[in-house]
């Protein structure tokens, strides 16, 4: 996508105030004409395509293809899109307002059931609509009858903009020599003032920074950003060059959360992404690449709290740099998880594989291992196997492998499946989405004891812990060959 916080155009105006959620239609002059129809759900603008634009006709269906998710700010843009830019061309508010779901106020629920029924609360758009999705996964715009339905051609008879009256040329236009655009500096200058909806965090704008992420301990969206910001030196080397998924909850953890790893539209410019080909989708995955306190703190204003990487960089993604185990106890109790991992380091140890602990952020453990690059992904996840396996042969009666929960029996389960392209795990010193606002921190071998309560570790603590030693300082110098451990294990080089 264009660079949103550098061009993001002019006419800013406050929201509708009459209560409810927020709808655009912007016409947008691309490659080519269309019309982009969002609605609000889970703290993005959840957005549709319609190439012929809206019909208040109730005979006439509109083909609307689903495009991705847009920040709420998008709201207000109206402009130019520079030349070179993903979408150039003019942009135009041609209707906004709020809108009320009809029957259902999960909206994010109706739309993965294929079948929203909303009313319009609009300057062009009122009354009555559905989108509903069709069984060649498009969607279809379809106005109700009701008082506001009618067979006028609304995009004909009402071309122009409801925010400065302009027309789409008229916008394209509105350009000065040095290809900004004229009517921007006022409402630029605007926004970028920190007001009581935008605080400015290492540089980054924050929006809606009093939104409550953790309704029972009182933490803000702004207080997770501050978070982040303070603890970038730490947390940003094992984001460095990786491919990251964000689990979002941009309402906070009482809303919805959901993992999300394709990012192709909905990102200001400068951040860097990766297409990589997903067979199962057909299609590429745009992945946010880590690497820059800017990276991670955009993704907090998009609503993520908990980040996950893969364990290969993106120069070479079928060569690992660590493998890891994430030790599950079935109980739900930490001590377990302890006991299990105590089993796990003497094990490694037997090999002369050097191994470092973290606390999940929940009750289990994780235990990573550094490698130099030579193994491929399968060979490495086929030897974290052989070493789960083994344990669970060692103490059977504490340890499984067993992949249904239904089976383990109280046991801990020593999951390797974390090897592979495209499993992750929570990255240390990230937030989980939990109450209280734990921390998976990294631990020192002798502070694993049964007794330790992980909760302690939370966005709250963490940073006096920061002040002493870094138990993990060792780990990228640690980096160690698995073929050469053990003859047990050795699992040959490609």
């Amino acid at each position: 996508m264009f660079a949103m916080n550098e061009h993001k155009r002019q006419f800013r105006h406050s929201l509708p105030s009459k209560p409810g959620l927020i709808f655009v239609v912007q016409k947008h002059q691309g490659r080519n004409l269309h019309y982009d129809f969002r609605l609000e759900a889970n703290g993005v603008l959840k957005s549709w395509a319609v190439p012929k634009g809206p019909s208040l006709d109730p005979a006439v269906k509109r083909l609307a293809v689903v495009v991705e998710d847009h920040p709420l700010e998008y709201a207000d843009f109206e402009g130019n899109i520079p030349e070179g830019q993903y979408g150039a061309g003019p942009v135009m508010v041609w209707d906004r307002g709020t809108y009320t779901p009809e029957y259902s106020n999960n909206v994010a629920a109706s739309i993965e059931n294929g079948e929203l029924k909303f009313v319009l609360h609009g300057q062009k758009l009122r009354g009555s609509w559905v989108l509903v999705r069709t069984p060649n996964n498009n969607w279809l715009l379809i106005k109700h009858r009701d008082a506001y339905a009618s067979s006028e051609d609304i995009t004909r008879l009402k071309p122009r903009s409801v925010l400065s009256g302009r027309s789409l040329s008229e916008i394209a236009r509105m350009t000065s020599r040095g290809g900004r655009d004229v009517s921007n500096n006022r409402s630029f200058a605007k926004r970028e003032s920190p007001g009581p909806d935008l605080a400015r965090v290492g540089g980054i704008a924050i929006t809606h920074p009093d939104k409550l992420w953790f309704p029972e301990d009182q933490i803000t969206k702004l207080e997770v950003a501050r978070y982040y910001a303070t603890i970038a030196p730490r947390i940003v080397p094992w984001l460095n060059q990786r491919l990251l998924t964000a689990e979002r909850c941009p309402d906070g953890i009482a809303g919805a959360c959901f993992f999300e790893k394709n990012f192709s539209e909905n990102l200001p410019a400068g951040i860097p992404t990766r297409a990589v080909p997903a067979e199962s989708a057909g299609k590429n995955v745009h992945y946010v690449v880590g690497g820059s306190k800017e990276t991670l703190l955009t993704l907090v204003n998009l609503g993520c709290i908990a980040i996950h990487v893969m364990n290969c960089q993106v120069d070479s993604l079928d060569l690992p740099d660590w493998l890891a185990f994430d030790l599950d106890p079935s109980t739900g109790q930490f001590r377990d998880a302890a006991k299990a991992a105590g089993l796990l380091r003497e094990l490694l140890n037997e090999l002369r594989i050097r191994s470092f602990p973290k606390t999940s952020g929940g009750r289990g453990l994780h235990v990573l291992v550094p490698l130099r690059r030579g193994l491929n992904q399968e060979q490495v996840r086929l030897f974290a196997h052989n070493i789960s396996q083994e344990m669970a042969s060692r103490s059977p009666a504490t340890i499984t492998v067993e992949m249904r929960k239904a089976n383990r029996q109280n046991r801990v389960f020593a999951d390797w499946l974390r090897n592979a392209f495209g499993q992750t795990i929570v990255a240390p010193y990230s937030i989980r989405c939990r109450p209280g606002a734990p921390v998976s921190t990294p631990l020192d071998w002798e502070e694993v004891r049964p007794e330790l309560n992980p909760s302690r570790f939370n966005i709250r603590t963490i940073q006096r812990r920061m002040e002493g030693n870094d138990p993990w300082a060792d780990f990228w110098r640690s980096r160690q060959a698995l073929a050469k451990s053990s003859k047990a294990f050795t699992v040959a080089e490609s």
